[in-house]
């Protein structure tokens, strides 16, 4: 996906640097327009002279309350303006009302809106609401019955307080009025991420709200709630007044300061306030029912910290490519530091936000409302990771003047307290006294995590390391249970380290651990490389295949061993997701492999695309494909590489997606296919060129391949190949391109079939001459019974179209044989050939 944001100085500048993104006018994007200034007519105004520019947008606006997060830090009373890209997911973007229906009612639209065919998709979908809808507790509550794996974010949108104005939200075409815009990215490929931040304790036990009327808690134990609530709290009623300045209540406020916590789930924060038009206890914005149990909370920054750690170790298991938070006001105004800070773990990422009069998030295995809030969510249509800089938290220190106000409530009364409200205060005296954040320690394994393993490397950097993966994780916790995997895992852990500890030929070294089902095995510096990559083998040698004789639970681990790399836990990671499909589980990355090269930053990435365009260093290698009939090479696939001028290989998962990002993809996959046609215009082997859905969708493109396929001089020589498990959004437009391919005399090959979503309709209606079955699937025929079962109906699939099979990752003897038995037309893979430039074909 490609985002682009700006805080918003005028349309022109913002007109220009679209331009200077070479996003064109074409292109369908979403636009997040997110103002703390605007007015309702000025705010309209904008997006309709977006809309004159980027006609295929799709725009969804809305207040922030009194400032927006651009890229970690808060802007006040600026507007920012996001555009998202996505490359294979759909955008979608509906507007609903919610004046005169029940909350089931808006529930139901949005069910049927997101989800038409009564499926029960686990997309993420964004939802805002104007004018502030009281129901909207009462909608998500709704939606959890209608819909309970549809996943929401967002909440109400923020007052504009420059202009003093409730929130609102707009499109294009105008104000939503008492209405509601939802949104979301979907597709196959879609991943995301949604994480709570409440900073909320629980400090009482649990009472029931046992009288309301709407917003108003009107008993709490069958008493007076007023009465109730300040005798608890020892509130003086002579205090408690009716604040209008956001400001000055999150200052004075004694209410906002102990939520409500609803049911058992300490994240469902409600904050109240004195109502003085009817002398009541009320809710911002929101109403609860008779009979709803809680619990009393108090807003506590030590839990802030807590939870941001657990959120950098959270993340990690992830895809995540773009990062957007919805942020309470409150926890801006008292908890102003930490609003600060939270965010600066993923500054390097660009993340934005807005500030929220409450917040929608999903959160244990259902949606829930809550205020005080900071929702983070991630969305990623590719396998991106990121690794947030966690000793940025560092700077929590500097929240001492978010507490000053529970220190000037327990010195004001100390002195006049009561019995049991003097019990609630020494409880959170004792609390902030003894509690510390144990941050450096995982509470399931009881070993140092990877923020511990941050600190150690800040302290005498690591050289070297070894990333550990239980490759079994996911199925082990699915059929015993996560208790059950943990109690595994910590055996074997033991087992790894008494090993080492009694084998005198090892070095010392520590454990931590990255995520849950990944490790990290570093030592000290003086420990030479060799040594370490010795003992790493030996390692793997012997505990490859493992297994918990406590737990009687066994594993599959896979090692990636990183010498002197940089960045070396993105480039572990890295390795890890690539090579997810392997049958190796001993990998090794170091200064020199070509896998590292998927780490290097954006800027050595676009030097490196300049210098390959300019030098035309953009090369085809060839990998044979072997006619299983007549024994011979006869066709070869066409794979991109960098060679850069000092002769070093890039593949393409090393430069692609920066390509795409920064606009270099059309221009090297043209240079790359027109050099593969010159290159094979005399041979007699047909080559095959992959095209992807950037060339597709690119009118350009594709009345520049046709018409060099027409003046080619033997285009039934070439093949193109189509990935199935691209999101083809436009179906007609590819169908017309097939046409027009095989109207030319060339053929058409999907590539990676089996692997993806398409369906056998699609693939009928393309029409094409060869059928690639995924690598994943051949690669485990010769001991999967389930792959074998897809490989014969691959197979049979092809002979009743009329077309013929290639098997990709043939490696082995026995996979061929399997392959010959089977009668698949052809095979690929390194048993044949591995990828060569041309003049090595030439010469053999």
């Amino acid at each position: 996906m490609l985002k682009l944001m700006q805080l918003y100085k005028g349309i022109q500048p913002f007109k220009e640097y679209i331009a200077s993104c070479k996003l064109y006018e074409e292109q369908v994007c979403l636009v997040k327009i997110l103002t703390a200034s605007m007015t309702q007519e000025v705010a309209v105004k904008t997006a309709k002279d977006i809309k004159s520019f980027l006609p295929n947008s799709h725009i969804v606006g809305s207040t922030s309350s009194g400032a927006v997060v651009f890229k970690g830090e808060q802007f006040e009373g600026e507007t920012l303006i996001i555009v998202e890209v996505y490359h294979q997911l759909e955008i979608q973007v509906d507007t609903f009302v919610w004046e005169n229906k029940v909350a089931m009612d808006v529930a139901q639209e949005v069910h049927t809106a997101f989800c038409p065919d009564g499926d029960q998709q686990e997309a993420l979908v964004n939802i805002l609401f104007s004018d502030r809808y009281y129901d909207v507790n009462e909608f998500v509550q709704s939606i959890n019955q209608i819909t309970p794996k549809l996943k929401l974010a967002g909440g109400v949108a923020g007052d504009n307080l420059q202009t003093n104005q409730p929130g609102f939200l707009f499109t294009d075409k105008g104000v939503v009025q008492n209405g509601a815009i939802a949104f979301a990215a979907k597709g196959s490929r879609e991943r995301n991420f949604v994480k709570v931040l409440t900073s909320q304790e629980p400090i009482s036990p649990m009472f029931e709200i046992t009288k309301v009327n709407k917003s108003c808690i009107e008993e709490i134990e069958h008493q007076p709630a007023l009465s109730w609530i300040y005798n608890y709290l020892n509130i003086a009623e002579d205090e408690q007044t009716d604040l209008n300045d956001w400001a000055a209540r999150a200052d004075n406020d004694y209410l906002v300061h102990f939520p409500l916590l609803i049911g058992t789930a300490s994240d469902s924060g409600r904050f109240t306030k004195y109502d003085s038009e009817q002398n009541k206890l009320s809710l911002y914005y929101s109403r609860l029912s008779a009979g709803t149990k809680f619990r009393v909370g108090y807003v506590n920054p030590s839990k802030a910290i807590q939870q941001s750690y657990q959120l950098c170790v959270d993340i990690l298991d992830v895809p995540v490519e773009s990062l957007f938070v919805y942020i309470c006001l409150f926890r801006k105004l008292f908890l102003s530091n930490c609003a600060q800070w939270e965010l600066k773990p993923f500054h390097q990422y660009d993340v934005c936000g807005m500030f929220m009069m409450g917040e929608i998030a999903y959160q244990n295995g259902e949606n829930i409302f809550l205020n005080g809030a900071c929702v983070v969510t991630g969305i990623a249509e590719e396998e991106k990771y990121i690794i947030p800089d966690s000793i940025a938290l560092e700077q929590s220190s500097e929240i001492a003047d978010d507490i000053s106000f529970y220190e000037r409530a327990i010195e004001k009364r100390k002195e006049t307290l009561h019995n049991q409200n003097s019990m609630l205060i020494e409880r959170l005296e004792k609390y902030h006294t003894n509690h510390t954040v144990d941050s450096f320690t995982d509470a399931h394994l009881g070993i140092s995590n990877v923020l511990k393993h941050k600190e150690d490397h800040k302290k005498n950097p690591f050289n070297k390391l070894c990333l550990v993966e239980v490759q079994t994780a996911d199925t082990t916790v699915a059929i015993a249970g996560q208790d059950t995997y943990y109690a595994a895992c910590k055996d074997i852990i033991s087992m790894v380290t008494l090993f080492a500890k009694n084998n005198p030929t090892l070095p010392k070294f520590a454990v931590y651990l990255l995520n849950y089902k990944t490790f990290i095995i570093s030592c000290s510096n003086d420990i030479d490389e060799e040594c370490f990559a010795r003992a790493i083998r030996i390692l793997y040698d012997e505990f490859e295949y493992v297994t918990s004789d406590k737990m009687g639970i066994s594993g599959v681990l896979r090692f990636v061993l990183i010498l002197s790399t940089k960045n070396m836990l993105a480039a572990g990671m890295s390795i890890l997701v690539s090579n997810k499909d392997s049958q190796e589980n001993f990998l090794i990355c170091d200064k020199d492999s070509s896998q590292t090269a998927s780490t290097i930053d954006d800027l050595q990435g676009i030097e490196l695309l300049k210098r390959a365009i300019d030098e035309k260093n953009i090369v085809p290698f060839y990998q044979g494909i072997h006619n299983n009939l007549t024994g011979k090479i006869d066709k070869y696939e066409a794979l991109m590489r960098i060679v850069d001028t000092d002769g070093k290989v890039y593949p393409p998962f090393a430069f692609m997606d920066i390509a795409k990002q920064y606009k270099f993809y059309n221009k090297i996959s043209q240079m790359m296919i027109e050099r593969v046609l010159n290159e094979f215009l005399d041979r007699e082997e047909s080559v095959s060129v992959n095209v992807s859905l950037f060339d597709i969708v690119s009118p350009t493109f594709r009345n520049w391949i046709i018409e060099k396929l027409r003046n080619h001089d033997h285009p039934e020589k070439v093949v193109i190949e189509f990935v199935e498990t691209e999101n083809y959004s436009d179906l007609d437009v590819v169908l017309d391109f097939a046409k027009q391919i095989h109207a030319v005399g060339s053929k058409i090959a999907i590539d990676d079939f089996g692997s993806g979503y398409s369906t056998f309709s699609t693939v009928i209606e393309i029409e094409p001459d060869f059928l690639k079955i995924d690598g994943s699937i051949v690669s485990k025929i010769a001991n999967n019974h389930k792959s074998l079962i897809i490989l014969d109906t691959v197979r049979y699939l092809a002979d009743k179209m009329g077309t013929e099979a290639i098997a990709e990752f043939v490696e082995t003897a026995e996979i061929q044989r399997i392959l010959e038995e089977y009668q698949i037309s052809y095979s690929q893979g390194y048993y044949f050939s591995k990828p060569a430039p041309f003049k090595e074909l030439v010469t053999s």
